[in-house]
């Protein structure tokens, strides 16, 4: 496979960002743009995850029929979801009201398995254990995303406004023993509502096998 293609394109199945990969090249892939925007494509196939992804401000990300599978836990300050999205440079931190993420994209099909047979519990109680994490995040775009066999909650955004989910699903949700955070969809704010906080479109919302009833929003 080539790694690199033009208009900032990057494919994470290429050696140079496979080798010594704790997320199969994925991370590798996107920490290669060397400052978004850019865009990666991976391939249908299982990438193994002893860490979770960090996708950054104005990237997308092709899951192109792929699964993306936590297999261990790695370090601790950088485990938790399956996919967290955070500032590029500083993997393991999660956005603030200070850097706050904009145009972050997952776009499947695709599938964010978060493999909780794995884990007993949490490692690092500030990101947790979703299939996928924002926190102060703008115009995030999901589309045709499923997250499955997460700790947590399948798809957690908080503090996050213009928010873009289509077609996404929950399936085998809520392993560990707190109600509140085992929901398919879970979007928290602490702000002042009149900043527009959690305000966008979710369409076409598919959950099974949740340890709640609800999905807290």
């Amino acid at each position: 496979h080539i790694a690199r293609g033009p208009g900032g394109f990057r494919w994470p199945d290429a050696n140079i960002f496979r080798h010594n990969s704790r997320t199969d090249g994925i991370q590798a892939a996107i920490d290669d743009l060397a400052g978004p925007p850019g865009v990666v494509m991976c391939s249908a196939k299982t990438y193994g995850l002893t860490d979770c992804v960090w996708v950054h401000s104005n990237v997308t990300v092709f899951m192109n029929g792929s699964r993306w599978k936590r297999t261990a836990q790695g370090n601790s300050t950088v485990s938790g979801p399956v996919v967290n999205f955070g500032p590029y440079g500083s993997n393991g931190s999660q956005f603030s009201s200070g850097t706050r993420g904009t145009h972050v994209s997952l776009i499947g099909p695709g599938v964010l398995d978060g493999n909780h047979l794995t884990f007993s519990g949490l490692t690092n109680t500030n990101l947790g254990l979703s299939g996928l994490r924002m926190l102060w995040g703008d115009n995030p775009t999901v589309v045709n995303v499923r997250a499955e066999n997460c700790l947590q909650d399948a798809f957690y955004l908080s503090m996050t406004r213009n928010i873009s989910f289509c077609n996404i699903g929950g399936s085998t949700i809520g392993q560990w023993g707190v109600t509140s955070s085992r929901n398919a969809i879970s979007i928290g704010n602490n702000e002042d509502v009149t900043d527009y906080i959690n305000q966008g479109v979710i369409a076409g919302f598919r959950v099974a096998a949740c340890a709640t009833s609800r999905q807290r929003i």
